[in-house]
């Protein structure tokens, strides 16, 4: 069977695409990965038998599928931090889970949840999410090279991990952080705050400490907000390109709040902290209960001074916590390749239609490729392209093949080809030689 992996976000998906990708074709199946926006609408050039999709779908998207034999799976990019149990039960039902076929869960947390409010015989199954495969040694050497060239640029640093997208989305203009909200009534009222005391603790923490502090923007808010701000502020530096791993592996200490890459980083074993300057109910539970719970900025820092380079350990409490929102054992990619091996399914996609403005698009990028197209939208004439290049920039096919060689130790036997599709973005069909 051929199955299909979009990426929405590249730093944060694409390894664990890949590495999901170079097992299921050690099962002996096709893969496609590619990005989103161009892999959705193009079932007719993709011809996928099975689709595992990781964001909020309309129905009618769906149905389409459906229509033409494609196996839907979703596989929440985000299933297993939220605020509260209704709100996530609230933005995949019942419009995702009673409209496709499967559902795999990040955990039991998720599964039951979604066990007690569907009505159709959609098949839950606890799987974990592959990019969580890749924390855990011997996987997470893959990032020790780049997490050395790091430490060998910036030397010992501090990396604070931002996601405050709703205050500082990449599509809004920048944001004047020294201007501090009196009131948080809202979600994008917080995202301000939290950038505003974040920044002011960066500023700090290369003071007071002797490391440099690395700013690592989320891929969805505009990381000129904090080009701006720390522009003529010394051992702060702003980096926003590349996979937060080896970032995160090449620091000293890791401070978040409210933020999946705190999970990532105390199962890496990085000392983490998670800031909080302010209680809100917009706070996030779980990562910022895997990690040190700080309130004062003060404190912090000497927490900073006191733990930064040892070996974080999660407490057993905790960790057993964990499990029942992300099952990270035995590896996801195992869970899911046999769950599609005991899928038995042929699809008639090459008979989709695609929108004339999907068709218009394509020839676009035949003609003028991928790589000059990705040129093209950094004029921003049109509001989302900024954001698109962000997301997903143009990705050469020798990066694709580096990538895989790294994983191939792990899954040896496993000779592939790789094929560009050339009238869709990053979109790569791969296939045992």
């Amino acid at each position: 069977m051929r199955v299909c992996l979009p990426v929405e976000i590249k730093s944060r998906e694409l390894n664990g695409k890949l590495w999901l990708a170079l097992n299921l074709l050690n099962k002996g199946h096709e893969v496609v990965v590619g990005k989103g926006t161009s892999v959705y609408p193009s079932p007719d050039v993709t011809k996928p038998d099975v689709m595992i999709f990781t964001s909020a779908f309309k129905p009618r998207r769906l149905e389409q599928y459906r229509n033409l034999g494609i196996y839907t799976i979703y596989l929440d990019t985000e299933g297993g931090v939220f605020q509260e149990d209704e709100e996530y039960v609230q933005r995949v039902y019942p419009s995702i889970v009673e409209n496709v076929n499967h559902v795999f869960c990040w955990g039991e947390k998720v599964k039951h949840m979604l066990k007690e409010n569907t009505t159709k015989n959609t098949k839950l199954t606890i799987t974990g999410n592959p990019r969580f495969d890749l924390l855990y040694e011997p996987l997470r050497t893959i990032y020790k090279d780049d997490a050395e060239n790091l430490k060998e640029k910036f030397g010992d640093y501090i990396l604070i991990n931002t996601n405050f997208s709703i205050g500082n989305y990449e599509g809004d203009e920048p944001k004047d952080i020294n201007k501090v909200p009196q009131k948080v009534v809202s979600r994008g009222d917080w995202d301000i705050y939290r950038a505003s005391r974040f920044a002011d603790l960066a500023e700090e923490l290369s003071k007071e400490t002797k490391f440099n502090v690395i700013i690592r923007p989320h891929p969805s808010e505009n990381y000129k907000t904090y080009k701006n701000h720390f522009s003529n502020i010394d051992g702060v530096y702003v980096e926003y390109v590349g996979n937060v791993r080896k970032w995160i592996l090449g620091s000293e200490a890791v401070i978040h709040n409210s933020c999946t890459t705190g999970i990532e980083s105390s199962l890496m074993g990085v000392q983490t902290f998670a800031y909080k300057p302010k209680s809100t109910k917009y706070d996030m539970d779980l990562p910022n209960r895997v990690s040190i719970s700080v309130d004062s900025q003060k404190k912090l820092i000497e927490l900073v001074k006191d733990k930064a380079g040892k070996t974080y350990q999660l407490e057993a409490a905790d960790e057993e916590y964990l499990n029942k929102y992300i099952n990270t054992k035995p590896p996801a990619v195992d869970r899911i390749c046999r769950e599609i091996s005991n899928i038995d399914n042929s699809s008639n996609s090459e008979n989709y239609i695609p929108e004339l403005r999907t068709r218009a698009k394509r020839i676009s990028i035949r003609l003028f490729g991928d790589e000059n197209i990705t040129r093209i939208r950094k004029t921003n004439l049109q509001e989302h392209w900024s954001y698109s290049n962000q997301a997903f920039p143009y990705t050469p096919t020798n990066e694709i093949e580096s990538q895989i060689e790294l994983f191939s130790q792990f899954v040896p036997n496993v000779g592939i080809n790789i094929n560009r599709f050339l009238q869709l973005e990053n979109t790569f069909l791969l296939t045992q030689e």
